[in-house]
């Protein structure tokens, strides 16, 4: 089996900066905005990562050339035009000799599988790069999207696009001219948002109360109010603005400033749903209190909808999933529709069955197939609409927006929630939301012209058909407790299948979404239904790879616990891990030390079928495999320019390709293989990494114990923060935890709510010692004997402190001057350390040594 790029190590700081960029803000692909969907890979990684999976020739920088990492020559965002179409010959030429290549290795059907589809994100840039795709997911959302990402633009192109356009605009006008005058302007401007808050009874005084959190309009304007004659009076007011009167759903009533239990609030908003408008948002983002037309603009919608029989089709009256508490506003509001108030219902029924009724128009014109294309983004069109116009919205008041139902992954209860004016141009309008729509179809009919063919189907990988065997699958599996996918998907599914789901057949026609063979855990699925699932799909994948063939799978969790799970099922299936590329969205010096991410953020897997004849070996000979490949290649993947944490991450694809090359380990069970492979690499990773940091200020190795080696390696991440995750990870290269505390090398601080682990400088561990002249450092380890050193030579220069000091740690005094050269060397190299008394003490004792002794290091 011939090794491809991706199962070497690859450059990935330009990459991690670039997915990050896109992920952000307007570095965003068109396909992005379609459609909400969750945790979305950057077009930039699957792209980088499919292109290292076909070649066994290219190098780093024509991998970056031929992605577009390292050069733009069109001058558009990287997303927008393959970078080795048009005139620019080199990338045209490394395109076509990777290609040739890719059929050399998979075959002339260069076809890609991804059972865990989602979105389509590798998919859609598989057939950028030419490739066939066999796509496959189980939520039905995430199907639609495909399909509307990829299949219709692919088959219907431009005249799709002005299809849908033509289509969208009519309704938006008749929706206009129907509904307008539910939206009452103030002095002749437009209100683009109005600022509702929940209203519950107080059984103290028996007085209706709003519940608000915050009482911000805008950064310098709030919603103030006093008592007037027993009732509640608002005003707008500028200046700081007061706290709410609700904390996690305990409510303080206004009137008479009684304390209103949750339970009681909960059934309130259950049984009546009573709301209170206290504020519009004009258009030119001034504010004005409502007035007596607004109410009744209200009142006439709320008539309206209970009057219209022909709107009840379309009102999602299914009851939200209660199972796993996943939808938090379904305590207050049970049924779909409840989300929604009378108006918001009626703009968006009346939607429903205009886009219906579009659909079965085109239907009978121009057949059920086209029909069920226009009708998708129609229906995309609602979707993104319901996603900023539901009782679940919020107000950002520092920026003057909507915050989406879906910015938060729990529909939470909004105390203040906002409505939008569809009809007028500001954040979740119709126009908007069309734009985003119109230009995602377009970019994708522009960039997948001449690409490859797409089969996608609504599948779940348990039941996939093992007849077919696939060369190259590439797949983002579900994450053990990121997403409840079904249950929350079900807040746009309920509106899918009421506008296109008579075109889509079999597809929408249950009541609620699947969860049968979800895989993930939440609503009701337990951590042990996600590993009994994730390990039988692996063995599917396993089933559905070609013998010759390679898995390329993307994963990341921040519990060592998962990952260990995760790498027993491949290693159980058979798989062989070959290698683990880091990859990372944030900048950071050091995960291991300044925990801001855990050591387990993200990796790209590459796995094989191991080998029939692969035989067995002993725990110690694997390790000093580990060790030795660690050690090898260290100072080649350096200059890679991955950080510390990324580093150890390589080190650790390096333990898992050793430990499933085998078919048996002796000396322990199948069941420890991921946690013992996963040890051996933080120690065989630290030891090299701390080794090389040695040799490299002192001119030489020196042998050094677990807690003078947990002690530099920290310190190499310039900071002496340590996450939680990463300090228990850390103890697994031999280190007692209950001795690290208690001669204070580490301590714990409380911040807030939250407690943090440092490490000890010398003169933190050492107060006594310098007021009452009393040695109160403890301990017998190298760096223990280093610190005293440290502060005795701080209290009276002189190096026969030094002396004394490596002579109780039995080590000469040029080794032990060697590590507190490289401690010294270590931390002015940390914009963190740089100004500590420690470093600077180390720097002192050094030049000390040198004058006296003569410098020994290189």
């Amino acid at each position: 089996m011939t090794e491809v790029l991706l199962e070497r190590p690859i450059a990935t700081n330009r990459l991690n900066e670039l997915a990050k960029k896109e992920k952000l803000g307007n570095g965003k692909p068109p396909i992005n905005e379609l459609h909400y969907y969750w945790t979305r890979k950057p077009l930039i990684t699957s792209r980088t990562v499919l292109l290292a999976s076909l070649s066994d020739g290219l190098d780093d920088d024509e991998l970056q050339q031929l992605s577009g990492i390292n050069s733009n020559p069109t001058g558009k965002p990287l997303f927008y035009r393959k970078p080795w179409k048009g005139p620019y010959i080199q990338q045209v030429q490394l395109y076509k000799n990777v290609m040739a290549r890719a059929r050399e290795l998979y075959g002339e059907d260069l076809t890609v599988f991804d059972p865990f589809a989602g979105s389509g994100m590798i998919g859609f840039e598989a057939l950028r790069l030419g490739l066939n795709v066999v796509l496959s997911d189980y939520n039905p959302v995430a199907f639609l999207i495909m399909k509307a990402t990829m299949e219709y633009p692919k088959k219907y192109g431009e005249k799709l696009c002005d299809d849908v356009k033509r289509e969208a605009e009519r309704i938006s006008e008749e929706l206009k001219a129907e509904l307008s005058s539910l939206y009452p302007k103030h002095d002749g401007k437009e209100v683009v948002a109005y600022i509702w808050a929940w209203e519950v009874r107080c059984r103290s005084c028996g007085g209706l109360t709003p519940l608000v959190g915050a009482w911000h309009l805008s950064k310098e304007e709030y919603l103030a109010y006093r008592l007037v004659n027993g009732g509640l009076e608002f005003s707008i007011a500028k200046g700081e603005a007061p706290e709410g009167n609700v904390d996690r759903g305990n409510g303080t009533c206004l009137l008479c400033n009684m304390p209103i239990p949750h339970e009681e609030v909960m059934e309130d908003i259950r049984q009546n749903q009573r709301e209170r408008l206290l504020a519009v948002v004009l258009q030119d983002r001034t504010y004005d209190l409502p007035t007596d037309e607004d109410l009744e603009a209200y009142a006439k919608a709320k008539e309206l909808l209970s009057n219209s029989k022909e709107l009840e089709p379309f009102i999602p009256d299914e009851m939200i999933p209660p199972e796993g508490n996943v939808v938090r506003a379904s305590k207050y509001l049970p049924l779909w529709r409840d989300l929604f108030n009378p108006r918001q219902l009626l703009l968006l029924s009346t939607m429903a069955k205009k886009i219906r009724e579009a659909t079965d128009r085109i239907s009978s014109e121009d057949g059920v197939e086209y029909a069920e294309a226009v009708g998708a983004y129609l229906s995309c069109w609602l979707a993104k609409h319901v996603d900023y116009n539901s009782r679940t919205c919020h107000w950002i008041y520092n920026n003057t927006v909507i915050g989406e139902s879906m910015a938060n992954r729990g529909l939470s209860m909004s105390w203040i929630h906002t409505e939008v004016n569809p009809s007028v141009k500001f954040s979740g309008s119709l126009q908007g939301m069309l734009h985003d729509v119109l230009d995602a179809l377009r970019f994708s009919v522009q960039e997948l012209r001449d690409s490859g063919r797409a089969d996608i189907s609504l599948k779940s990988a348990l039941q996939y058909d093992a007849g077919r065997k696939f060369k190259l699958i590439v797949t983002d599996p579900p994450y053990a407790d990121d997403v409840p996918y079904p249950e929350l998907s079900e807040f746009f599914y309920v509106w899918h299948k009421r506008t296109i789901g008579h075109l889509l057949g079999d597809s929408f026609t249950p009541t609620h979404v699947d969860t049968a063979e979800e895989i993930d855990q939440g609503g009701g699925r337990t951590k042990e239904d996600f590993y009994d699932r994730f390990d039988f799909a692996v063995r599917k994948l396993y089933d559905l790879l070609d013998d010759d063939g390679l898995l390329v799978l993307f994963y990341a969790h921040r519990s060592s616990d998962v990952w260990e799970k995760v790498v027993n099922s491949f290693a159980g299936a058979g798989f062989h891990i070959t290698n683990a590329v880091p990859l990372s969205t944030e900048s950071e010096n050091n995960v291991i030390a300044q925990g801001k991410r855990n050591i387990y953020y993200s990796l790209i897997m590459t796995a094989r079928k191991r080998r029939p004849d692969a035989g067995s070996a002993d725990l110690q000979s694997v390790r000093e495999e580990i060790r030795s490949e660690i050690a090898g290649n260290i100072d080649r993947v350096g200059r890679l320019n991955y950080s510390q944490g990324e580093l150890f991450l390589w080190g650790m694809g390096i333990a898992l390709k050793h430990f499933t090359a085998y078919s048996r380990i002796e000396s322990f069970s199948k069941e420890d293989m991921a946690k013992t492979a996963l040890e051996s690499a933080q120690d065989a990773f630290a030891s090299v990494f701390v080794d090389a940091e040695i040799r490299k200020y002192a001119g030489k190795s020196i042998p050094i114990d677990r807690d003078t080696l947990f002690y530099i390696f920290t310190l190499k991440g310039g900071d002496r923060e340590l996450d939680t995750d990463a300090f228990n990870q850390s103890l697994k290269i031999g280190l007692d935890e209950k001795s690290l505390f208690d001669k204070k090398l580490v301590v714990k601080k409380r911040d807030g709510k939250k407690t943090r682990i440092y490490l000890n400088d010398a003169f933190s561990r050492s107060k006594e010692m310098e007021v009452e002249g009393k040695d109160s450092i403890r301990g017998n380890a190298v760096i223990d004997y280093i610190h005293r050193a440290l502060v005795s030579y701080a209290i009276s220069p002189g190096l026969d402190k030094v002396d004394e000091n490596a002579q109780n740690a039995g080590m000469l005094a040029e080794d032990f001057v060697g590590l507190i050269r490289t401690i010294a060397g270590i931390e002015r190299e940390s914009d963190a350390l740089k100004d500590e008394r420690e470093c600077k003490v180390a720097n002192d004792v050094v030049r000390a040594y040198d004058e006296v002794r003569g410098s020994t290091a290189r």
